[in-house]
């Protein structure tokens, strides 16, 4: 079930997941208040356990791997589209299918449950 929207006008489709409409953007904006969230959660222990520089020092290098990842991930996505015209990379599953194959897609869809 799918419903038809609108964005600086470029239709689109959202997919509908237990009734609710998703987009790119909601579903970015979820995985940010779960990653962000988790790690806000734990920066007081941290901090108490390891002191107040060893804990910037820890955030400064967990954001810029998180950022290299991120990176690596986007130039893997333009990299293989550019190599062939007919995969279109909309999601992680493709990047990985794409890349590995079909069983990379199921092995890693089943670890992340």
């Amino acid at each position: 079930m799918t419903m038809e929207f609108e964005i600086e006008g470029l239709e689109e489709e959202a997919p509908m997941i237990m009734g609710f409409k998703t987009n790119e953007a909601s579903s970015s904006s979820d995985a940010l208040k779960v990653l962000v969230g988790a790690r806000i959660l734990g920066l007081p222990y941290t901090f108490k356990k390891i002191g107040w520089v060893m804990g910037y020092l820890l955030i400064i290098s967990i954001a810029t791997l998180d950022y290299y990842c991120m990176m690596f991930l986007v130039y893997s996505k333009r990299k293989v589209e550019s190599q062939s015209e007919a995969v279109k990379i909309s999601s992680f599953g493709d990047l990985r299918f794409a890349v590995c194959g079909s069983v990379s897609r199921i092995v890693v869809d089943a670890m992340a449950v």
